[in-house]
């Protein structure tokens, strides 16, 4: 009983075992004859193509969504002691919405955002308008009736 040589060395296709003797190309040398036996080409094996299907190009960046959000946030909590940074939060949310939306994810960061910050800048403006007007005097925290 004869048994098949053993596979060549390297990553290379492997053909199957021929039993009947009458392979499909060249045959090695006999062993012994001075003469080693050839297994392929000598290039190295090649990578092979990218798998289709693969990261999604052209979508949003998730990473860069999650970061106009969560500025969004800090500047709307910012915004309720200065309340011009929660313009800067209403813009941030906005822009991360949009680029959730692009990439697929979910825009809930961005609507805490955008609600916080349109939240305190309409309390900001609200106090500002007070304060200018007489009726509110934050230097004393007096809340006077005129």
């Amino acid at each position: 009983m004869t048994t098949p040589p053993p596979p060549p060395p390297g990553n290379g296709p492997q053909q199957p075992f021929d039993h009947s003797g009458s392979g499909s190309g060249s045959t090695p040398p006999p062993p012994g004859s001075g003469q080693p036996p050839s297994y392929g080409s000598g290039q190295p094996p090649q990578a092979p193509p990218p798998v289709p299907g693969g990261m999604p190009q052209g979508g949003g960046d998730a990473g860069k969504a999650k970061g106009f959000s969560i500025g969004a946030i800090v500047l709307g909590i910012i915004g309720c002691c200065c309340w011009p940074l929660a313009i800067g939060g209403l813009v941030l949310g906005i822009l991360g919405k949009k680029e959730s939306e692009k990439a697929g994810q979910p825009t809930t960061l961005a609507m805490v955002g955008i609600v916080l910050s349109a939240l305190f800048l309409a309390l900001g403006i609200i106090m500002s308008i007070l304060q200018l007007a007489g009726v509110v005097d934050v230097y004393s925290f007096n809340f006077e009736t005129s």
